[in-house]
Formats: C-alpha cells, sequence, structure tokens
C-alpha cells in the first residue's frame, strides 16, 4: 500500500509540472443555471482503482492517462455528473468505448459516436471518453443531456473520426455496432496486441474478423511466427501467404499477413466462407 501511495504521489507531481497539462477550467464549460464544481482529486493510473476498483484494470489496458470529474448542479436539485477519460490515443479511446457500449443502446450523433441508456450519456471523441449521469429530482431530460454533450464536446476540441483500419474489415454481413479493438492480450495471447474486430452473421452462423497494423513486414511475420510456435503448428517449408490452423481454444482459424498487416479469421468452420473473408480482407488492405 505504501509503494502504491509512493507511485501515486509521484504521478501526481509529473502531472502538476507538466507545462503541457490542461487545466480542469479548460474542459468543463459553464451553463446558465448550473453550477459547476470540479473534483480536486485528478485520477491517473496509479490511483484508479480508488474510483472504480473492479473496472480500472479494463481502462489501463487502453492507455488510460487521466480522468477528471465536475458535477453541474441546479435549483431543482438535479445534477449532471460528468467523467472525462483521457486515453493516450484515439484507438484506445475507441476500445474502451465499445467495450461498453451494446448493439440495443439508443445511439445519438455525439463526438464520434455516443449512446444513451437510462438516464446517462456517453461519447467518444479523439482521446476522451465522456461518462455522463443525470441525478436528482426530476427525470432525466435527454435533449438537455444533448445539449451538454455539445458543449463539452466543443470545450474538449477534439477530431471526431473512426480509426481508418476499420474500413478494411469488410461491410457484407458484418453485425452493427460490433466493431472493435484490443490494446492487448488479443484472444488471450501475449503475441497479439492492437487489433481491430468485427462480428459477422450469415444465416444462424456468428464469426469474428481481426486486422493488426505493425510497423513493418518483419513484424508481421515475427507475430505470425510466435503464434504459430505458442499453438504448436508448423509452417516451415510452405510459401503459403495465409494458413487455416487448429487454435486450442478458438478452434479453426485463418491467418495471415500483407505487408505490415496481419489479419485473420475465427469462429467459423465453413473453409470457402473462411477463404473468402479471407480474400477480401487481403483486398481491401491499402497502404
Amino acid at each position: 500500500m505504501k509503494t502504491r501511495h509512493l507511485h501515486f504521489i509521484i504521478a501526481s507531481l509529473i502531472l502538476l509540472t507538466d507545462i503541457n497539462a490542461v487545466t480542469p477550467e479548460e474542459l468543463f464549460p459553464e451553463f446558465n443555471d448550473w453550477d459547476l464544481k470540479i473534483d480536486e482529486t485528478v485520477y491517473v493510473p496509479e490511483n484508479l482503482w480508488e474510483l472504480i476498483n473492479g473496472a480500472a484494470e479494463a481502462y489501463l489496458a487502453y492507455d488510460f492517462q487521466d480522468l477528471h470529474i465536475g458535477e453541474y448542479t441546479n435549483a431543482k436539485n438535479d445534477m449532471i455528473h460528468v467523467e472525462l477519460y483521457r486515453h493516450g490515443d484515439p484507438e484506445n479511446t475507441f476500445g474502451i468505448y465499445s467495450s461498453e457500449r451494446m448493439p440495443d443502446y439508443h445511439f445519438i450523433t455525439a463526438g464520434t459516436e455516443g449512446y444513451t441508456s437510462f438516464g446517462a450519456l456517453n461519447f467518444f471523441t479523439g482521446n476522451y471518453y465522456v461518462k455522463m449521469l443525470w441525478s436528482g429530482a426530476s427525470e432525466a431530460d435527454e435533449s438537455l443531456l444533448m445539449e451538454f454533450a455539445g458543449k463539452i464536446e466543443d470545450k474538449l476540441k477534439q477530431e471526431n473520426r473512426w480509426p481508418d483500419i476499420l474500413s478494411y474489415l469488410p461491410e457484407l454481413n458484418r453485425i452493427p455496432k460490433s466493431e472493435g479493438y484490443s490494446n492487448e492480450n488479443f484472444l488471450g495471447y501475449s503475441c497479439f496486441h492492437s487489433a481491430f474486430t468485427a462480428g459477422y452473421r450469415i444465416d444462424n452462423r456468428e464469426f469474428k474478423l481481426f486486422i493488426i497494423q505493425l510497423n513493418d513486414s518483419n513484424e508481421a511475420r515475427l507475430m505470425l511466427n510466435e503464434y504459430f510456435k505458442t499453438i504448436h503448428f508448423n509452417a516451415s517449408g510452405t510459401k503459403d501467404q495465409d494458413h487455416i490452423v487448429v487454435d486450442p481454444f478458438y478452434g479453426k482459424m485463418a491467418i495471415g499477413t500483407k505487408d505490415h498487416f496481419l489479419f485473420g479469421v475465427y469462429n467459423l468452420d465453413d473453409e470457402q466462407l473462411i477463404t473468402q473473408y479471407l480474400d477480401q480482407l487481403r483486398r481491401n488492405i491499402r497502404f
């Protein structure tokens, strides 16, 4: 506990001495008839567990940087609680956002994408994952939450965009709102990281595609070889670009590389379909 506390103090000092650090006042806009109170505590990786103990690891896995919290209250004792999670880059922000959204939520135009659910409004924009919650005497006013979200988005001054690599995943038969991103330990393998995924459905069959962008073709091949080594698959002596292997946890998996990309299909037994989607992925990849 003492070590963890020391790490928190060091991290806080670094944050305070960073000349580029954003002050809380630069993040939260003012609203007429609403009083703003900003939490003095800035949550960083070393103390995030104090706020969201069980969920902290999920946020840390997506390069969490810091969290600022503000609360808006009005004369009717309504409160809008706002949490601004900042991550290392837009890809990781998309990753944590997509890991928490559900396909049946009510999606809205806020940031790159957002949704409402039972008095909550969440959206992501650039490096920020914004979470808002209404509580108080009256029922949640979604139009007012949308107004707050718009002004917060304007205040944060981030670029709204989807990760470019998602465009390489075929659109045909893709399950809506199934896209995601795994920053580390994709499929439980330490050799896999930075994987973008999407789910697909044909009749009653559901399966997934993934794609990973690396620095160069050598790194892509090294990652593939490390995976083959882990599952004890011998690919030596073959000149194939794509391979169909039997994964001990996911069954039949097709996997291949193209220059600095590694990609694949899993949870699908139909080899004809596997080949079709692998070929489509290969054709879609542009660089």
